[in-house]
């Protein structure tokens, strides 16, 4: 049994869009790729076939895909979250040291080296967020690489935990395939509906921490 409207998962996005001042993405496309691999595994049928109660929402599998790191769909409490983001990079035109960049860096992770009179990224600091390279005049700073940042684990409930970040950015095709292996993982080492950071918490994320291999 389960409640109407119940389908085993629940994909959420942000609700800013394109005309959001801190869009890096659209994600439409990736979206649409999402649901499909989530159809076609099924997961309401596993959690059926798996769960000794009635269905309920909490039990569906939950991801949220964010066009920035501002992650107004709160991807780091999902079973799996995607957030656009741009890495910057310093590019070889001269920089004016007006500091455009450190202005607009929430992170306090750009600064001007003064000797040099040329930008420096603190990459511990950075949330890949691009406005550094959106508000920089001279084109000093530019796009090193854009794509996704995936956290995998995250939930609310009775011992909430914040989601794992995978280490890197991912293309389309790189979030997809993380994903199949995520519900593959989910699916095997699953116990009676628990929570999937419940299962990395328990296990590890050997599984699933290099998805590029």
């Amino acid at each position: 049994m389960k409640k109407p409207g119940i389908k085993g998962f629940r994909v959420e996005t942000c609700f800013g869009g394109a005309k959001c001042p801190n869009h890096i993405h659209e994600t439409e496309h990736l979206v649409d790729l999402m649901v499909k691999r989530f159809e076609a595994e099924n997961l309401l049928g596993f959690l059926q076939e798996h769960i000794q109660e009635p269905i309920k929402y909490h039990h569906e599998f939950r991801m949220s895909v964010s066009n920035c790191p501002n992650a107004c769909s709160r991807p780091q409490i999902k079973d799996i979250g995607i957030i656009g983001a741009i890495l910057p990079k310093v590019a070889d035109i001269p920089c004016n040291s007006c500091e455009a960049c450190s202005v607009n860096c929430k992170e306090n992770a750009i600064a001007i080296n003064t000797e040099f009179k040329h930008p420096v990224i603190d990459l511990e600091l950075c949330v890949r967020c691009g406005q550094c390279v959106k508000n920089c005049p001279t084109h000093t700073l530019a796009i090193g690489e854009k794509g996704f940042r995936v956290q995998v684990g995250g939930k609310l409930g009775r011992r909430p935990q914040l989601a794992k970040e995978l280490p890197g950015l991912y293309n389309e095709e790189e979030v997809v395939s993380i994903l199949s292996k995520c519900i593959s993982f989910y699916k095997m080492q699953g116990e009676n509906g628990e929570r999937f950071g419940h299962i990395i918490a328990r296990i590890g994320l050997d599984q699933i921490i290099n998805p590029r291999f």
